[in-house]
């Protein structure tokens, strides 16, 4: 009887470690988590910032829509755009539209998520060029899982549709409540949202 009980208190006590240690993992993973995520996105800034004065048109980088243009200077006021697909003849939404997409959202890249945690998708499993059957309709406010993202209306409304872009949104056109922590999407993440705009429904 002795014996069992030791048995079964070596288990709960292996198990109380892995947990232990999982969630000391987890937390490492978004150490830091605002600065890393003000790196990472200036990061990409200055990468779009530099091939777009070098002549690329595979690189945007677009104000917040509902700000003035003398807000445009702070890289945080602004999108960045990574080109994927472009189209140049075909329309593009407004405000008050509805838009059919495909749409991934993931954070930035970490040591354990190399491609970044994804917290929604319509993609049907890991490859991104293989869609579901489901198409998403979603506002073009910029409406996804009940909260405007500023940062995701920007990109949707200079989308003409067929194109295909990876939109990195900085963390303060993204959340609106940054100080409200979802389980998918910690506060002070930048977003990344790999869009492929197929329709517009006008409202």
């Amino acid at each position: 009887m002795k014996m069992y009980k030791k048995l079964i208190y070596g288990v709960l006590l292996l198990l109380t470690i892995a947990s232990c240690s999982e969630s000391s993992e987890q937390e490492d993973e978004y150490a830091n988590w605002k600065e890393r995520n003000d790196a990472f996105f200036q990061g990409i800034f200055f990468k779009a910032d530099s091939a777009i004065n070098a002549g690329s048109n595979n690189w945007k980088i677009i104000r917040n829509w509902s700000l003035q243009e003398q807000f445009g200077v702070q890289k945080e006021n602004n999108i960045v755009v990574h080109v994927l697909e472009n189209r140049t003849n075909t329309s593009v939404p407004i405000y008050t539209d509805s838009v059919v997409v495909d749409i991934q959202g993931m954070l930035m890249p970490t040591d354990n998520e190399e491609r970044g945690t994804v917290f929604y998708t319509t993609f049907s499993g890991k490859d991104r060029n293989v869609s579901s059957d489901l198409r998403l309709t979603i506002s073009a406010k910029g409406t996804l899982q009940k909260q405007e993202i500023d940062g995701l209306s920007t990109a949707l409304q200079k989308m003409h549709i067929g194109e295909r872009w990876m939109v990195y949104v900085p963390y303060n056109l993204a959340l609106k409540n940054q100080s409200s922590v979802s389980p998918f999407v910690p506060a002070y993440s930048t977003m990344i949202f790999d869009i492929t705009l197929l329709g517009i429904k006008h409202t």
